[in-house]
């Protein structure tokens, strides 16, 4: 099946917060949508059509959406493993990945404060988040280390989290 976002029950311009958990569904992305009052979105085991990255990092954006502060990406899955996502979004304050393959990932979120990433494919990633406070990351088995990227520096950082597995020993990482 595949699920149109742009046919929405309600009105997208007084969305504040939208779960989207589709079960696997193929996801279609319009050109072009805002939600103008949204702020906090989850995307939820999503099957994106090949070539939508793009569409999604314009969704995503200030300009679709200027007051996102909260994202959550779980599951999502691409036919195509070889597109860049790029988020460009300025009041992004927190995000969580988790188990989301792009063939990279570019932040470039001002505001951001909290970045959680968890089983991330893509590579390399770069951030730039100036004020960044709370990072975590948790490697699969077999990832390469030297992905990840941060464009300037990082002064605000109070709490760094990095779970790495090894082919050897199951390792568990506790909050």
């Amino acid at each position: 099946p595949v699920v149109f976002l742009d046919v929405l029950p309600a009105s997208p311009v007084r969305l504040e917060a939208m779960r989207l958990a589709l079960g696997g569904a193929r996801l279609r992305l319009p050109t072009a949508m805002e939600f103008t009052s949204l702020a906090d979105l989850s995307l939820e085991w999503i099957r994106m059509e090949a070539g939508s990255v793009h569409l999604l990092a314009r969704l995503l954006s200030s300009a679709s959406c200027p007051r996102l502060q909260k994202l959550r990406m779980r599951k999502l899955c691409l036919d195509a493993f070889d597109e860049e996502m790029l988020l460009e979004a300025d009041m992004l304050s927190e995000l969580r990945i988790q188990d989301v393959k792009f063939l990279s990932l570019k932040l470039r979120t001002p505001s951001l404060k909290v970045f959680h990433l968890h089983q991330p494919w893509h590579q390399p990633l770069t951030v730039s988040a100036p004020r960044l406070e709370e990072h975590e990351m948790s490697f699969p088995q077999g990832s390469p280390l030297g992905w990840l990227n941060v464009d300037g520096d990082l002064p605000c950082v109070r709490s760094l989290k990095i779970c790495m597995k090894s082919h050897r020993h199951r390792t568990r990482c506790d909050g």
